[in-house]
């Protein structure tokens, strides 16, 4: 076995990497020729039979083999099969007189040939086939150091996310077990204030009637704001149960005008209901949480004295409802994101289309929410506007019957 040395670094460019390839032959005179060939490009090892390749293969890996075919005891295609057993990503060509095609591609086949180059082969031809070859590995070398870069990135991502859902899972947790919590005392607080309201516990005296209505109006705001986060943490973890009967649209949205009276009396606000008179089948208490967010977000972004209308028609087998307001409008880029959670057009003053704060300003769930309990009725909603100050239109479809589960 002889081993071909590095060309002296006088004769290479600085900074240059000589890759390592292996030339196999039987034949002193051809296996010189490929040392001369190769050594200003490469370090050239050089083997003069099948098992001293094998041996020097036990030591290092190489770019690329060059081995002749036709050898004692072992070819150069099963040399390239043992090799390629242990280092797949070498680069082997083939050296062959085959003039037989069909011989020739088996043997290509068997040892998994990058190249073949027939004998008598030319300077030229041997130079760029090995050059090629030399550009393939590193490009297969990079590829896999990339995979491997990208599998333990994954890996890490992957753990990274099991924390962020367990920690999700906490979250959702704690949030749904403190807004019961904050529920049943807020719900108190509001039927007492209620009460002294209607005068069922006497008369409240002329001095006292603000602080008590302004009272009421912030623990209702504050048992919608605890309903808010309830159904987005229960839309979240998709644990939003429905409890399916026929009931009628316009009914429940009578219900939420009179729960906002006050509300709409403040600023001199009305509503015309002109939903038609018939049932559909849904989950009467959630979709009256979305016609009191549709209805809200109508009323905050009107202005004083205006309109709301709300409108439906049959489409086949579904409803349309329309909430119509000719408040401020939405620019087109933001039709879609007014859905996301938090989500708010603009600055907090620009909500601001009266000297009163409606409600407190928002906590940007409304639509998250509608679209959401929508979603689940097997519905959809978007939103509508010509743009700013044009007004704006919140659309709600949903079946008149939910598909039969399974």
């Amino acid at each position: 076995m002889s081993v071909a040395t590095v060309a002296s670094p006088s004769m290479t460019e600085p900074n240059k990497i000589m890759h390592d390839i292996l030339v196999v032959d039987d034949e002193v005179d051809n296996l010189d020729l490929l040392k001369r060939t190769f050594r200003r490009e490469y370090n050239v090892y050089s083997a003069n039979s099948a098992a001293e390749a094998l041996k020097l293969l036990d030591e290092r890996e190489f770019a690329v083999i060059v081995s002749d075919q036709r050898m004692p005891e072992m070819t150069g295609v099963e040399m390239f099969q043992k090799a390629r057993e242990k280092y797949p990503q070498t680069i082997r060509i083939l050296l062959t007189g085959y003039t037989d095609i069909n011989a020739l591609v088996d043997a290509i086949n068997m040892g998994h040939v990058y190249r073949y180059v027939t004998k008598p082969w030319s300077r030229e031809e041997i130079v760029m086939t090995v050059k090629r070859a030399v550009e393939h590995y590193e490009t297969t070398k990079q590829n896999a150091r990339l995979l491997d870069e990208l599998k333990i990135k994954n890996e890490e991502l992957d753990r990274n996310n099991k924390q962020l859902k367990r920690l999700d899972e906490l979250k959702t947790r704690f949030m749904v077990i403190s807004s019961h919590e904050l529920r049943t005392p807020a719900s108190i607080i509001s039927g007492n204030l209620e009460l002294l309201m209607s005068g069922a516990m006497g008369e409240v005296p002329p001095e006292h009637q603000e602080i008590v209505t302004n009272a009421y109006k912030g623990t209702t705001r504050l048992i919608d704001l605890i309903e808010d986060v309830l159904s987005v943490m229960r839309s979240d973890s998709h644990n939003l149960k429905l409890n399916l009967s026929a009931y009628s649209p316009r009914e429940v949205l009578e219900e939420v005008i009179s729960s906002y009276r006050a509300f709409l009396h403040e600023r001199r606000q009305t509503v015309q209901n002109e939903l038609p008179e018939l049932t559909i089948e849904g989950d009467r208490d959630r979709m009256f949480h979305v016609f009191a967010n549709a209805l809200s977000n109508a009323m905050k972004y009107s202005r004083d004295g205006e309109t709301i209308g709300v409108s439906g028609k049959l489409n086949g087998d579904h409803m349309r409802i329309t909430f119509r307001d000719a408040g401020i409008g939405i620019p087109p880029e933001e039709l879609e994101r007014i859905f996301e959670k938090f989500y708010q057009l603009g600055d907090a003053d620009q909500h601001r289309t009266s000297k009163h704060k409606f409600m407190g300003g928002g906590s940007g769930l409304g639509l998250t929410i509608v679209r959401g309990i929508v979603e689940e009725h097997h519905g959809r909603v978007w939103a509508e506007s010509e743009g700013k100050d044009k007004g704006a239109a919140l659309q709600i479809e949903l079946p008149l019957q939910q598909p039969v589960a399974g």
